[in-house]
């Protein structure tokens, strides 16, 4: 067996998973079904107050609208669209999860967690963003690139401070932002 099948350390989970049972308030809304795609397992979702739906950020985004992290639950499904059969996330006018206070693994695609930090949600990419900048995605420092913007999730902090070789590491919701 070659050594590089053998850890030294394991993963931290997958995008959605929450991470650990003590403080767990989740709740389920429909995916708004103007939405193009839904949030992945894992993304921040924000509320939609006129229809009381969720949706992915795609930019336009505040602490004020601020809902919750999409959940990866066990769901039946009578459509499957992905061709390789695995579903990472939910689909427009779906219900979806949402964990409102907890622990949840996350991917973090820019900088290094440190426990108790501050979490950060990039809104806009700029001119020169990292390679794994996205619209929606977790930080762990404020986006400064040319033209990058981005909003500290006041109510979260990272876990632990650890990230595995996929980028997932833990982030808390301390308290419940709407």
């Amino acid at each position: 067996m070659p050594g590089s099948v053998i850890g030294i350390s394991m993963g931290l989970g997958f995008p959605g998973n929450y991470a650990r049972n003590a403080d767990y308030v989740a709740t389920n809304k429909l995916v708004s079904s103007k939405d193009t795609v839904g949030p992945s397992f894992g993304d921040p979702c924000i509320i939609n107050g006129a229809t009381d739906t969720v949706s992915k950020i795609t930019g336009a985004f505040t602490m004020g609208n601020f809902y919750g992290i999409a959940v990866r639950n066990i769901k039946t499904y009578n459509v499957y669209e992905s061709s390789s059969g695995l579903i990472t996330s939910y689909a427009p006018g779906d219900p979806c999860d949402v964990l409102r206070r907890g622990t949840i693994s996350v991917v973090c695609g820019v900088g290094t967690p440190t426990a108790g930090a501050p979490v950060y949600v990039r809104t806009v990419l700029g001119t020169a963003p990292p390679a794994n900048a996205v619209v929606g995605g977790f930080e762990a420092a404020m986006p400064s690139n040319e033209g990058a913007a981005g909003v500290q999730l006041t109510t979260c902090s990272f876990e632990t401070g650890e990230i595995d070789a996929n980028n997932v590491t833990e982030v808390r919701i301390k308290t419940i932002a709407n």
